[in-house]
Formats: C-alpha cells, sequence, structure tokens
C-alpha cells in the first residue's frame, strides 16, 4: 500500500503536501516532546487517501497517518 501511494504521487506529479514543522523544545521549554504541527493542507484526489473523522488524512483502509509515512520515507530515505 505504501508503494502504490508513493507511486501514484510520483506518477500524477500533483501537488500534494503536507507541510510538517518539526519543533524542537528550546532552552527555555521544559518539555522534553517534540511536536509535529500541520501548517497547510492541500485537498487531493487520490483514491488511496482518505480523510478520517478528524479530518486527518489517512492512508485508505488502514489506520496510518500520510504524516506519519512521510516522515518515515524523509526520515529513513525509502524509495519507491
Amino acid at each position: 500500500m505504501v508503494r502504490k501511494v508513493l507511486a501514484s504521487a510520483k506518477q500524477n506529479r500533483k501537488l500534494f503536501a503536507i507541510i510538517v514543522g518539526w519543533t524542537m523544545p528550546t532552552t527555555s521549554d521544559q518539555s522534553d516532546h517534540h511536536s509535529l504541527k500541520i501548517m497547510t493542507l492541500t485537498t487531493t484526489e487520490y483514491k488511496h487517501i482518505q480523510l478520517n473523522e478528524n479530518n486527518v488524512p489517512i492512508i485508505a483502509g488502514t489506520t496510518m497517518k500520510v504524516v506519519e509515512l512521510i516522515t518515515s520515507v524523509k526520515a529513513y530515505q525509502w524509495t519507491p
């Protein structure tokens, strides 16, 4: 399923972007937590992506959020 989504995005060359900001705790912030913030969400016509009840894009037929897939692809340098 992951390969289908990546291949579909590559073939269509449409703008499909969830722009994610990774915020690091500052010295004034005593929190040890990192947070992901969805800054911009564009609508798509991809059949492998659906919005859940909270309007969060997920991979169709799974509970995996698209943002989880994108951050994993970037972190582990996966390729289709």
